[in-house]
C-alpha cells in the first residue's frame, strides 16, 4: 500500500499540472496575440472551433463570470510578437531590396523602422501619421477633407524603400524593424469594393460581378476605370511577404492590443503628444486596464474586433465590417478565402462558411 508520503506527491503534483494547464488556458483566451505569435505557424480555424467558440460565447454569459475575473488584455510587450530578431544577414537585406514594394517606408525615429502599409489595411491614416513623424505637415488636419496630398507627399515618398539612398538602406536594413499591418480579408476586399465604387462614380457593378472582376485580374474596361491592382492582391503579394523577412506583423483588429507597446517601443509619445496639442490626436484606445474578460468577452473570442478610435478619419472611410453579413454569401465567403487563401495561412485569420453567426474576426 503506498506510503501518505507518496500520496502527497501525488497530489502536489496533479495541483501543479491543473496550475499550468489554467495557465495555458488564460494565455490562450486572454491574449491570443502573444500566444499565436509563439506558435512556429499561424493557426487556422475551422469551421467546427468555429461553432464551437461561439457556444462558448453564450454559455459564458449565462453563468455571469464575475467583475473581478483577470483582466481582458494586459500591456504587451511589443518583443513578445515579433517573429525573428533584428540582425539581419546579408541574404535577407539584399532579398528585401531586390523585391523592394512601393508600401514599404522608413520611419526615422529614436527607434527607426520600417514599415509596410498596404492598401485598404487604414493606409491613409498610417501614412499621415507617418509622414508628420518623419517631419512632414500635419495632414491629419484635413483628411476628411482631402486625402490625396498625403499620398502625394514627394518628401514622404523619399522614405519608401525603393527610393532610399544606398547610404540609408545600409544603415537601416540590417538593424531595423520591418513591420506589416494586416487585415482580415473579407473586411478588406470588401473595403475595396466600396472604395471601387466611389472611385468609379458607383457604377452598377455588383459585389460578385467585382469578385469576378478581381479573380481575372481585370484592369480596366471600356465603361469604367478598375482600382490599382494592389488594392484587390493579398497584403501577402503586395508586401512581399516570402521576400522581405518582416518582424511583426500587426493585425488591424488587434490595434488596441499591439498599439500602446508599438508607440513605446519606437519612442512615439513626443510626436503623439504634439499632435493632441495640435488638436489632431491619433488613436484612442478602447481596451482599458480594469477591463476584464467579461467585459471584453466577444473581442477575446474573436467574435468583435480590439479596436479603438481613429480620432481622425478620413474621406473615404466606408464602414465594411459593419456591412459583411449584407454582402457575403457561403459561395462569396468561399471565393474569398481562395483569393486570399494566403492572407489566411501567413496572418492566422479564420475561415468563415459565409454564416453570419460563425464569422470571426480572429
Amino acid at each position: 500500500m503506498p506510503s501518505p508520503r507518496k500520496y502527497s506527491k501525488i497530489l502536489v503534483l496533479c495541483v501543479v499540472a491543473y496550475f499550468i494547464y489554467m495557465l495555458f488556458q488564460y494565455q490562450i483566451l486572454v491574449n491570443p496575440l502573444t500566444y499565436e505569435s509563439n506558435c512556429d505557424k499561424p493557426h487556422s480555424s475551422n469551421h467546427s472551433s468555429t461553432t464551437s467558440v461561439a457556444e462558448n460565447i453564450t454559455n459564458l454569459k449565462n453563468n455571469q463570470p464575475s467583475p473581478h475575473m483577470a483582466p481582458a488584455s494586459a500591456e504587451i510587450d511589443f518583443r513578445v510578437f515579433e517573429h525573428r530578431s533584428h540582425n539581419y544577414t546579408e541574404e535577407e537585406v539584399a532579398s528585401a531590396i531586390r523585391h523592394a514594394n512601393m508600401f514599404l517606408y522608413l520611419v526615422e525615429t529614436e527607434n527607426p523602422f520600417f514599415i509596410c502599409m498596404p492598401p485598404k489595411t487604414g493606409s491613409t491614416q498610417f501614412k499621415a501619421l507617418f509622414a508628420y513623424i518623419n517631419g512632414g505637415p500635419n495632414y491629419l488636419k484635413s483628411l476628411g477633407i482631402n486625402i490625396q496630398p498625403v499620398h502625394d507627399d514627394k518628401d514622404f515618398i523619399a522614405y519608401r524603400l525603393t527610393e532610399l539612398s544606398q547610404d540609408l538602406k545600409e544603415k537601416h536594413l540590417k538593424s531595423s524593424s520591418r513591420l506589416l499591418i494586416t487585415r482580415n480579408p473579407y473586411e478588406r476586399f470588401l473595403s475595396g469594393y466600396f472604395d471601387f465604387l466611389s472611385r468609379n462614380g458607383n457604377p452598377k457593378v455588383s459585389f460578385p460581378q467585382f469578385l469576378f472582376m478581381a479573380e481575372k485580374k481585370v484592369r480596366k474596361s471600356a465603361i469604367y476605370d478598375l482600382m490599382p491592382h494592389h488594392h484587390y492582391q493579398s497584403v501577402s503579394e503586395v508586401a512581399r511577404f516570402d521576400q522581405t523577412y518582416y518582424s511583426a506583423y500587426l493585425r488591424l483588429e488587434e490595434q488596441d492590443l499591439w498599439y500602446d507597446s508599438f508607440v513605446k517601443a519606437h519612442k512615439l509619445e513626443p510626436f503623439l503628444s504634439k499632435l493632441v496639442k495640435e488638436g489632431t490626436p491619433f488613436y484612442a484606445t478602447s481596451t482599458k486596464p480594469n477591463d476584464t474578460i467579461y467585459t471584453k468577452l466577444e473581442q477575446s473570442l474573436g467574435k468583435s474586433a480590439w479596436k479603438g478610435n481613429n480620432l481622425n478619419s478620413d474621406g473615404h472611410v466606408n464602414d465594411s465590417a459593419s456591412k459583411l453579413f449584407t454582402y457575403y454569401t457561403p459561395q462569396l465567403a468561399k471565393r474569398v478565402y481562395d483569393l486570399f487563401r494566403d492572407d489566411f495561412e501567413n496572418f492566422g485569420y479564420p475561415s468563415w462558411n459565409g454564416d453570419p453567426s460563425n464569422f470571426h474576426y480572429l
